[in-house]
């Protein structure tokens, strides 16, 4: 009977999620976020990621400027 047990409680947790996400609401780690809440939390995420991506470009063209230097001064010696 464990097994069956397992299965039911599976079922109800599902039913669960399942009016969370109709009433609006999505349990995230205990937290009730409205469906405004959860796009601004993914704006957010994707703002994070943007700003890593051109800070690593912005980090990249740095690197390389000073390689074009480096190696200006090479050909100069």
């Amino acid at each position: 009977m464990p097994v069956v047990d397992a299965r039911i409680s599976s079922i109800w947790k599902l039913i669960r999620m399942n009016q969370l996400l109709i009433d609006g609401h999505i349990l995230v780690e205990g937290i009730k976020l409205t469906m405004e809440e959860q796009s601004i939390q993914l704006e957010a995420k994707h703002a994070t990621k943007l700003a890593g991506e051109l800070l690593f470009l912005s980090c990249q063209a740095v690197a390389d400027s000073n390689l074009i230097k480096e190696a200006k001064s090479a050909l100069k010696s």
